[in-house]
């Protein structure tokens, strides 16, 4: 576990929660959570990088999409320059963010908005998550993905 991975990714994310008017919770260490009404981000890593779940809060169950593998298969995944290569797993999750700050920021522009036409890209697997202490971190933060009108 990286322990001020937090700290780095309110860091990366600020810019962008400020642009598209999304409140963060760093109160976990090994998870960032971005949100608003709409839908919240699961900014979060394991042993092999970082990951960006997006979870829509109008579903009927708490469900998520590996956000940053979807807009890599349907639109372009983009690399924030890098000279060298990372040499410890604290540069690589930085240096993953980055680039997956970068490409929300450039290719994810309507998804921050709040748009939802992507979501019926076949693409679009939403899978259950059977996370508990998520699901308790959401209601914490006042978000309710119970039994709105589904759209999945």
């Amino acid at each position: 576990m990286l322990q001020d991975f937090s700290q780095i990714a309110s860091v990366i994310f600020k810019p962008l929660c400020a642009k598209y008017n999304l409140q963060m919770d760093c109160s976990e260490l090994d998870s960032v959570i971005a949100f608003n009404d709409a839908f919240a981000l699961d900014i979060c890593h394991d042993n092999y990088g970082g990951f960006i779940y997006y979870m829509p809060m109008n579903s009927d169950r708490l469900v998520g999409l590996d956000l940053i593998s979807f807009l890599a298969i349907t639109r372009r995944f983009i690399f924030a320059s890098h000279a060298q290569p990372p040499v410890s797993y604290r540069e690589k999750i930085t240096q993953g963010l980055e680039n997956s700050a970068l490409t929300l920021n450039v290719v994810g522009k309507d998804i921050l908005r709040g748009e939802t036409q992507w979501i019926n890209n076949p693409h679009a697997k939403f899978q259950p998550f059977n996370n508990e202490s998520l699901r308790i971190k959401l209601h914490e933060l006042g978000l309710r993905y119970q039994s709105r009108t589904t759209v999945l």
